[in-house]
């Protein structure tokens, strides 16, 4: 490489399928997080059959690297994003997060510091949209201990050391859980004074669909040897919850949440994801 050539100190993979309703916000909030930091962007769409390119055009023009790859798969795209990047530290940021300046740039000086391998933000949603029962359920999962501490989802920064724990990611609908649990315990950092806006289910079934595509891919971490850990203290926090009569009924529908999914996931195929995305936020 030329001496006058510079790699970027930074790389942010995003996969997109369909996604043109929301890039139009989400790619914006990232433009100008990153604004004044020297970072290539990647966007790989992935079966992409919708105005999602455009809509990427639009707001970066040409400063962002779009790949098109013909099928839809996630993890295929990060993959693919991978083989593109040239900079640590690298980070994976699902299409429909949006979040502050402030969230990159502390993520980003944590990992060039070298303070962990893998880190991550608290997560937030806007509940103002949803239905009462999916509000319900929304508030009483942010509450618990694996949104406030335990979850790296969404956006996942990681370094070098980070990303070397694992060649290639496998084709599996739990991806954020893989790549957490390659990193051990110890340089891993949630850094819960910055944010990331998560758009969680604005309707009852939504959230059912989304917790049993979650136990289908605790199915497949379990497959692989990679259980995923039980959050500390989320059994004792939900009794505590039904004992408190303003938060008794936000429980009761959370619980209902996880009854239904996995009544469903008894009677599907272990090695087939029935249910995609959640739709419902994207209107």
């Amino acid at each position: 490489m030329p001496e006058t050539e510079k790699l970027p100190k930074g790389s942010v993979i995003i996969p997109v399928c369909n996604e043109a309703k929301v890039l139009p916000k989400t790619a914006a909030a990232l433009k100008l997080a990153l604004r004044g930091m020297d970072f290539e962007v990647i966007y790989v769409c992935n079966g992409v059959t919708d105005a999602s390119v455009q809509a990427i055009e639009s707001v970066f023009l040409e400063e962002a690297r779009i790949i098109q790859l013909p099928e839809a798969n996630k993890t295929a795209a990060l993959n693919a994003g991978d083989l593109a990047a040239s900079s640590f530290p690298r980070f994976y940021l699902d299409a429909d997060i949006s979040f502050e300046p402030a969230t990159l740039q502390v993520l980003q000086r944590t990992l060039q510091e070298g303070h962990a391998d893998l880190v991550g933000a608290r997560i937030t949603s806007d509940t103002s949209a949803a239905s009462s029962w999916a509000r319900a359920a929304s508030e009483v999962w942010l509450s618990l201990p694996h949104a406030r501490r335990d979850a790296f989802q969404c956006l996942i920064g990681f370094s070098e050391a980070g990303r070397s724990a694992w060649q290639e990611l496998p084709d599996i609908i739990a991806d954020d859980s893989f790549i957490t649990s390659c990193v051990p315990p110890e340089r891993r950092l949630r850094h819960n004074e910055v944010t990331l806006d998560m758009p969680l289910p604005l309707d009852f079934w939504s959230w059912v669909r989304v917790r049993a595509r979650w136990l289908q891919g605790q199915r497949e971490m379990e497959a692989l040897g990679r259980p995923i850990p039980a959050s500390s203290g989320q059994s004792r926090e939900l009794l505590a919850g039904l004992r408190r009569p303003t938060w008794a009924p936000k429980v009761l529908a959370f619980l209902c949440v996880r009854l239904l999914a996995s009544v469903w996931c008894l009677f599907s195929p272990r090695n087939k994801a029935h249910w995609d995305r959640d739709e419902s936020t994207r209107i």
